[in-house]
């Protein structure tokens, strides 16, 4: 393999690595959120159920207690009124609280919802930048024209035999995808020498090549 051709393979590796790490990290950042985000509307729903029972529970009983006690003056029934005014003011507090918290709760689980699609907006911007980085950099340094000589010179050695010249693009682009290529330290092993020496001119550029090639075979238009 050409000294470019290493070159290539160790950037794709540091890439990977790179990327797998920062991936890695945003994984954790997103579990954080999420995490942190539960724990608090969780803390606030509880909160908000036990200031209303208990708000509840006081106002009932205190109108069992007006509905109960024998009365024996005025004095005592305005007190009683008093005490139930307070807690009705006392409830009505409460209720609007509650209101503050509930829209709370709701406010923080739309943060959450937000940091979460602005989290998946980041990663996929980054990986169309690093695509486009990419694409860029196999603009600059495959050899197409190398790649186009080694198929020319396939194609006329297949001559008429269509099938067989259709076969060697098919089984060049299973090993070559640009899927899998990266994974391969070897060139195709199953031709004959002379295409193995004229895929080893061209080098990995036939590896990057391979997806527009194998659809043009096929007679796609793109």
């Amino acid at each position: 393999m050409s000294e470019s051709g290493l070159k290539i393979l160790q950037l794709e590796k540091e890439a990977r690595r790179a990327q797998q790490a920062e991936n890695e990290i945003l994984r954790r950042q997103l579990e954080s959120v999420k995490v942190e985000g539960a724990a608090e509307i969780n803390l606030l729903r509880e909160t908000l159920e036990s200031v209303k029972l208990r708000c509840a529970t006081e106002n009932e009983r205190l109108q069992e207690e007006l509905e109960s006690v024998e009365l024996q003056s005025e004095a005592e029934i305005t007190l009683l009124r008093e005490k139930l005014e307070t807690a009705t003011r006392a409830l009505e507090m409460s209720e609007s609280k509650l209101k503050i918290l509930q829209e709370e709760e709701r406010r923080r689980a739309e943060e959450v919802v937000e940091s979460r699609r602005k989290m998946r907006e980041f990663l996929e911007q980054d990986r169309a930048r690093k695509r486009a980085v990419e694409e860029e950099r196999l603009r600059r340094e495959i050899d197409w024209g190398a790649v186009e000589a080694f198929f020319l010179r396939a194609k006329g050695q297949f001559g008429v035999n269509v099938a067989g010249y259709n076969t060697l693009v098919e089984k060049v682009h299973r090993l070559f995808h640009p899927d899998k290529w990266k994974s391969r330290r070897l060139l195709v092993t199953v031709m004959d020498e002379e295409l193995r020496k004229s895929l080893e001119e061209a080098g990995n550029v036939v590896a990057q090549a391979m997806t527009p090639i194998w659809r043009k075979s096929k007679g796609y238009n793109s």
